[in-house]
């Protein structure tokens, strides 16, 4: 199988891109058999888990489909969702009217911050001699082979319930050791029914507001700021 990569960002993304973008253009019909896992990273001169990394993320998002003793598939239909592309160039507003669903006055508030906020993280055609953007990793400095391994190692002895939902507050050992890394490394006494687990930054920054801040609060920040807390606050 002929996969053209766009040297762009990790090696299972690029797989996983240039396989779905043979499928969404029609070189791979539905039912096409694809090679096993081994095969193509030995194709691609890569390590077989960064193959599986890349079918795993196209079966999860149904571009696939792994039959027992067939191998893997391109599946038969695709959701609509998955199919339709929207052009870059084409206006947000266009994009809005596309869809005719009703939204709330918070999600109208986003959109209308969202068409004057214009940035992009799309890489820049000439770099920058000094990038200061934020929330960008050393990806040279991070062991990603390592990371790989660790991450499929575990991945295989995952039960059932660890499948399931957890507590919402997060995992209790997981807790537990930061509540300890805090208190040994920033001298914050704290017990673990104190840590919250979040997805990440922007939504610790909207729990936060939402907890401390009432519609109509002043608030203030420093220049130059952190954008993507303008827009949880502005929201």
């Amino acid at each position: 199988m002929f996969v053209r990569l766009d040297q762009t960002g990790p090696l299972y993304a690029q797989i996983y891109r240039a396989i779905r973008a043979e499928i969404l253009g029609g070189r791979l019909a539905p039912g096409a058999r694809l090679p096993s896992t081994r095969a193509l990273a030995s194709e691609l001169g890569v390590s077989r888990n960064i193959a599986i990394l890349a079918y795993s993320q196209l079966l999860a998002e149904g571009y696939l489909r792994a039959r027992r003793g067939a191998g893997t598939i391109v599946a038969s239909e695709l959701p609509e969702e998955m199919t339709r592309v929207v052009p870059p160039g084409e206006p947000r507003a266009r994009r809005r009217r596309s869809a005719a669903v009703r939204v709330s006055a918070f999600a109208q508030r986003m959109l209308e911050f969202s068409d004057k906020a214009e940035f992009s993280w799309t890489p820049r055609a000439r770099p920058l001699p000094y990038d200061f953007r934020y929330a960008r990793p050393s990806f040279g400095d991070f062991p990603y082979a390592t990371w790989c391994r660790l991450l499929a190692r575990r991945a295989r002895r995952a039960s059932i319930r660890e499948l399931d939902y957890g507590p919402p507050e997060g995992l209790p050992l997981l807790r537990e050791t930061i509540a300890a890394y805090l208190r040994r490394a920033r001298g914050v006494a704290c017990a673990p029914e104190q840590v919250l687990i979040l997805n990440g930054t922007q939504q610790a920054l909207d729990l936060a507001a939402r907890v401390l801040i009432e519609p109509g609060d002043r608030v203030v920040l420093e220049e130059p700021h952190y954008r993507s807390a303008r827009a949880v606050l502005s929201a």
